[in-house]
């Protein structure tokens, strides 16, 4: 499945370099992390038990947290290594 997700980004945006890599990393985080929040949420809340009104109240209310603290803990991650 990741392979697939590079594999994409390497046809959506060409070129090589710095700006390239951060406009991939943006597409990533635009593109395929909200498709995975949706699943990952969707599946914990179903291996819970929680109705599917639950799960969409709960990504509704969530969703751009999540996104907020995902892209800062991408900014990040390079500073710290």
């Amino acid at each position: 499945m990741l392979c697939a997700r590079y594999s994409a980004l390497d046809r959506l945006v060409k070129g090589r370099g710095v700006a390239t890599t951060v406009r991939k990393m943006c597409a990533d985080q635009g593109l395929f992390m909200p498709l995975y929040l949706v699943v990952f949420v969707a599946v914990m809340g179903a291996l819970r038990g929680d109705r599917p009104s639950d799960i969409g109240a709960k990504l509704k209310r969530d969703m751009a947290p999540m996104m907020k603290v995902r892209v800062l803990q991408r900014l990040r991650q390079p500073l710290l290594q």
